[in-house]
């Protein structure tokens, strides 16, 4: 098998091709590599939260990204290397831990340019070191030692460790161990490749090769408040509230000018009666950054939400006043969240959010909207539209991910796309005459919700 084709995408499709039968390993999780567009097997649905904690164990920054289910890496976060010490089961502010789901996947990758590559969220240049995907509960996997050091607030997480070891003939394919017994060990043996400009190769500098280890270990769960964080009113031409931090927009005060004129257009795209239920409802809270969770180990914010509900707040430290609120983690990414959307497009996405828990009986649990998602997914409608940006030109429609992000991305098209020729959404369908087209039976019941005679 040629592990080093020109293209990493190409090389990422063969190594999935090469390990898409393993099986999942009981206790252990599911090493699962190379998630690629048209390879990459689709999740049933939203699994179970889990939190993993990354530890790097070499002498080298690392990189870790998250996968979505195109194969399409996001993030890009900078692993340190962390200095192992006699607490190896306890994760520290030194490891990177991240709440997700089972089934979600991680990448883990190596560059001599961390900085840029983080810049540039692009694959060129990099090696590719492993991959991970959590597929059995923290309790199914066992603990390196006997030894336990859980406290009444400790939290048992997935610890992945890395580690580097010399290697010249072959690859240990990342082998999930536990107690030192490795599951399934797979070698690949290295090949070099003359045509290979873009990638480096595993071992033709050093001879290095990375292994991956998953185990059980604990997490100090006691929140880090945020809480006393102060957040001032922006004046707005809307009524819609605006809460935020001091400085949030780092000083580039052209990003709050686009912000106010992408929520003033956000809004005049609602009904006049769901505008004042969601004005009078809701509030949008801006960060410059904010971290929560864990005050042992806490989570980096990142792109936008709706809170709708008080209990997932207080767990994390953040403030209760938030709930029903619309939240932006960290201000700069604003510009590129915005990016490829009709203008305020990705503001009227989260408010659809907030509408769908505030405005229609029975909240999420709306049998009418449940019924209609199930429909279209049974019918596998949305399994590969369009899409701006780099997941494109097609890929799975984020409105498979749940209900709620089918309601959101169809409300987005039918009420920001009145425009035939205009594509405001992100994802097909663009447009309400395309919601009409491409399901008609969802066109119908927005109509109905959105109180709109279209």
């Amino acid at each position: 098998m040629k592990l080093f084709p020109n293209s990493l995408h190409t090389w990422i499709s063969s190594v999935f091709t090469f390990f898409r039968d393993i099986p999942k390993q009981g206790e252990m999780g599911m090493l699962w590599l190379g998630m690629q567009a048209r390879e990459a097997r689709s999740l049933e649905g939203p699994g179970e939260k889990v939190r993993v904690a990354f530890r790097n164990e070499c002498d080298e920054t690392l990189i870790l990204c998250w996968v979505d289910c195109q194969g399409n890496p996001h993030h890009f976060y900078a692993l340190e290397p962390k200095i192992v010490t006699s607490d190896e089961d306890i994760v520290t502010h030194e490891d990177h831990i991240e709440t997700t789901q089972m089934g979600h996947a991680f990448l883990i990758l190596a560059s001599s340019d961390v900085p840029e590559i983080q810049k540039t969220k692009s694959l060129e240049g990099t090696t590719f070191v492993g991959a991970y995907r959590p597929s059995s509960t923290v309790t199914e996997i066992k603990a390196r030692s006997n030894k336990r050091t859980k406290t009444s607030t400790s939290e048992c997480v997935h610890l992945v460790s890395i580690q580097k070891q010399q290697s010249k003939e072959h690859v240990d394919c990342f082998s999930l161990c536990t107690e030192g017994n490795s599951l399934r060990k797979r070698r690949i043996e290295m090949r070099e490749n003359d045509n290979d400009k873009g990638f480096q190769s595993l071992n033709e500098e050093t001879g290095a090769a990375w292994s991956m280890t998953v185990r059980q270990a604990f997490v100090d769960s006691k929140p880090m408040d945020s809480t006393c964080k102060r957040y001032f009113k922006l004046k707005m031409h809307d009524d819609m509230p605006v809460y935020a931090e001091e400085n949030w927009h780092g000083g580039d005060e052209e990003l709050e000018k686009i912000f106010c004129e992408d929520l003033h257009k956000a809004l005049q795209c609602f009904p006049e009666k769901a505008r004042e239920r969601l004005t009078q409802g809701t509030a949008f809270w801006l960060n410059c950054s904010l971290k929560y969770g864990p005050a042992a180990c806490p989570i980096e914010g990142r792109g936008m939400c709706f809170h709708p509900e008080s209990d997932w707040l207080v767990q994390n430290g953040c403030h209760k006043e938030k709930t029903h609120g619309i939240e932006l983690y960290k201000s700069e990414e604003y510009l590129r969240l915005r990016k490829h959307w009709g203008p305020g497009g990705v503001l009227v996405h989260e408010l659809s959010h907030a509408y769908h828990c505030l405005c229609i009986k029975d909240g999420y649990e709306n049998a009418d909207v449940l019924a209609c998602y199930q429909k279209a997914m049974d019918e596998e409608s949305y399994e590969s539209v369009a899409v701006h940006g780099s997941q494109g030109p097609k890929a799975k429609a984020y409105a498979c991910t749940n209900a709620m992000e089918y309601f959101a991305e169809l409300s987005t098209a039918f009420l920001g796309g009145t425009d035939e020729g205009v594509e405001f959404n992100k994802w097909y369908p663009f447009n309400r005459k395309q919601v009409r087209e491409h399901d008609p039976r969802a066109f119908e019941l927005l109509q109905k919700l959105w109180h709109v005679s279209a």
